[in-house]
Formats: C-alpha cells, sequence, structure tokens
C-alpha cells in the first residue's frame, strides 16, 4: 500500500487525493486504496469484488476531493446482520432438533434473522439521508450519513426499517418451520405491518418530543420559518422609492438577503425535513455552518455564538460584533480565540471537516 499523508496545507501542484482523502505523491499513481483505483484521468475506478465500474463514487459527483470515504462505508450492514441474526436465532431456539440438523436449522435462523437486519440497517440509514436530502442509495450502503428529529421523519425511519425486517423474519421463520409458500408470505406481511406500525408510532412520539424539547417543531423537526417583512422608504433621488427588510426582533443566527436559499447545519447535528431559509428569511436555532450561492464546493463554518448576514451573492457577514471586527478583511479561514478556545471558521472544504458535515456540501451542489 502506498504510504499517505494526512490533509494539510500542501501544493497541489505536487500531490493529489486518493479515495480515501489522503494526498499521495505523483510516483505513486496510479493509485490502488480502499477497493479504488485512480487513475490519471481524474477518474476513481471501483475495483473491490463488490463493486465494478466507474461510477462508484456518483454520490460525490466523483469528486473524493470533497466527500471521502475513510472508514470503509457499510459497517452498519455488518452490525445490523450480526445483532439480527443471534436474536433471530435465540427467539427461535426451541424449534432446533438435535445434532447436526440443529446445527444447520441454527444457521438457517440466523441467516434469516442477519439479513432482515442488514436490510433493516441499510433502510432505516437510507431513509434518513434521504429526509436530509441525499439520496436513499448514499446512506443505505453508508456512504453519507443524517440523523433525523420530529415525529415525521423518526417515524419514517424506525418505521421503514421495522417493516422491512419484520417481513424478512416473518415469512423466513414461517417457512422454516414447515408452513406453505403461501402462508409464510401472510406471516411476513403481517409482521410487517404491526411491527412497522409500532416502530413508526413509537419512534415517532420521541423524535417529536425531542424535536420540540430542542425548540423545533414537533411534526417536522424542523425550526420555524421566519419571513423578514419588506418597507418601502421615499428617496430624495428623483422621488424614487425603494424597498429594504425590516430588521427582525431579537437576534437570529442566520438573516437571509441573498435571492437563493441558505442551507444550515444545526448545532446538535441533526437535520428535519427542511434545513433552510427561504430568501429574505431567518432564523434563531444555533448553528454550525451555512451553505449559500457563493460556493457549491465550500460551507461557511461559524463559530459557537456565531449569527451571520447573508448577503446578495452568498457572501457572510457576521452578526455579531466581535467576530465581525475579528473577521475584518479576511476572506478566508480565520481563528478566533472566544472564551479561551481557538475557532476556525469562515470557507471550508469538507476535508477539514468531519463526516457529519457531508450533508451541508450536498446541499451546496443544489442551491444554483
Amino acid at each position: 500500500m502506498p504510504e499517505t499523508v494526512p490533509i494539510i496545507a500542501l501544493n497541489l501542484d505536487y500531490y493529489d487525493y486518493c479515495a480515501t482523502g489522503n494526498f499521495v505523491f505523483e510516483e505513486q499513481k496510479p493509485l490502488i486504496q480502499n477497493g479504488y483505483t485512480y487513475e490519471e484521468n481524474g477518474v476513481y475506478y471501483c475495483t473491490s469484488a463488490t463493486q465494478k465500474g466507474v461510477y462508484c463514487y456518483t454520490y460525490a459527483r466523483n469528486n473524493p476531493l470533497i466527500y471521502t470515504d475513510p472508514d470503509g462505508e457499510w459497517i452498519h450492514l455488518v452490525i445490523g446482520a450480526v445483532i439480527g441474526g443471534i436474536m433471530n436465532l435465540m427467539m427461535n431456539a426451541q424449534h432446533l432438533d438435535k445434532g447436526w440438523k440443529g446445527f444447520g436449522q441454527a444457521m438457517a435462523y440466523f441467516g434469516i434473522g442477519a439479513a432482515a437486519g442488514a436490510l433493516s440497517a441499510g433502510i432505516g440509514a437510507g431513509v434518513s439521508t434521504a429526509i436530509a436530502g441525499a439520496g436513499f442509495s448514499a446512506g443505505f450502503i453508508g456512504t453519507s450519513t443524517a440523523t433525523v428529529t420530529g415525529f415525521l421523519g423518526s417515524a419514517a425511519v424506525a418505521g421503514s426499517a421495522a417493516a422491512a425486517g419484520s417481513f424478512i423474519t416473518g415469512a423466513g421463520n414461517s417457512w422454516m418451520q414447515g408452513n406453505s409458500f403461501g402462508k409464510g408470505l401472510w406471516d411476513g406481511t403481517k409482521a410487517s405491518l404491526i411491527n412497522g406500525t409500532t416502530a413508526a408510532i413509537t419512534a415517532g412520539i420521541f423524535g417529536g418530543i425531542d424535536a420540540a424539547m430542542n425548540g423545533r417543531n414537533f411534526w417536522t423537526g424542523d425550526y420555524k420559518q421566519y419571513k423578514l417583512q419588506l418597507s418601502q422608504i421615499a428617496s430624495t433621488d428623483n422621488g424614487t422609492i425603494y424597498e429594504q427588510y425590516i430588521t427582525p426582533p431579537g437576534k437570529p443566527t442566520i438573516q437571509n438577503e441573498d435571492q437563493y436559499r441558505v442551507y444550515y447545519r444545526p448545532e446538535d447535528g441533526k437535520y428535519g425535513i427542511r434545513n433552510y431559509t427561504e430568501p429574505g428569511g431567518y432564523h434563531y436555532g444555533p448553528i454550525d455552518g451555512v451553505a449559500t450561492s457563493k460556493h457549491n464546493n465550500l460551507v461557511f463554518k461559524v463559530p459557537d455564538g456565531g449569527r451571520v448576514k447573508i448577503l446578495f451573492g452568498g457572501d457572510v457577514e457576521f452578526l455579531n460584533p466581535t467576530f465581525a471586527r475579528a473577521s475584518a478583511g479576511l476572506a478566508n479561514i480565520n481563528s478566533l480565540l472566544t472564551a479561551g478556545k481557538v475557532y476556525e471558521y469562515g470557507w471550508m472544504p469538507l476535508s477539514k471537516l468531519d463526516r457529519g458535515w457531508e450533508q451541508l456540501f450536498i446541499w451546496a451542489l443544489t442551491i444554483k
């Protein structure tokens, strides 16, 4: 395996990225790493046994420079399979015969539970990222992650996962016990409906309570959307009437004066059905960063307690006087000493942030 170095400030003329988000030296290409091969044409090819071809990085527009894959993905499917297999085997231990026949039955019950567990984990993750806006397939295989809140999102994630897994175990266990094909399908459908509904209602209630306790909408998990009011003012310039936004009450964390939506990453990392502020809107929930129309491959990281105004064209200006003074004249990444801590903030690529920021980068690509 070629030696790699962590992503730091290096000259891009002499280094390149591998699929895992590290720099590699020119003489090491083409590079094979974590199932991907880099070729001179700038395309990452899949070379793993499970996925071959050019488009394994479709979710990242074939650009692992921004979207990295440091952990190998799909570990949640393995965990779900192991837990599901063990649980199903334990629940059906009374049906096992003795000897080798019983061993074969045990493996079959374990396999049914493993399939159900993996499918449940994948569907739950896929629905979660789809609600957040990244797409089902990216979440299913683990190339993107998101945590949703609110009744509707939580119910959709838990209900779909439980329904899928319950159908597999219900039907598979029924067939293992000698029932007909039709009876197995009915048992699977019945288990899917009962367990899926129960999980959806239970998770929805807890998700809604979590959202409400954190100042969000009980049903959607969104922060309340606010709209700035326009007022007309007369000018001495030939009597022309101009429109301007009325200053919002209190201290919003986002004030959007751009012509496009502003997407934001909440400070708690949880997503509702919608995580954006409309043009002319403002937002009060605490945020970690925003994606605006200025860049589609960078997001603006906001320091703790920061409040920002999005200007026409997507530039970001601090509403906090202290932050505004500290960042005056600086366009890139800044360091700010506040309350004994040094915060990095400003326009950043995903390579400087953790994977919890992926959703914001995905949304940044859709603004224009």
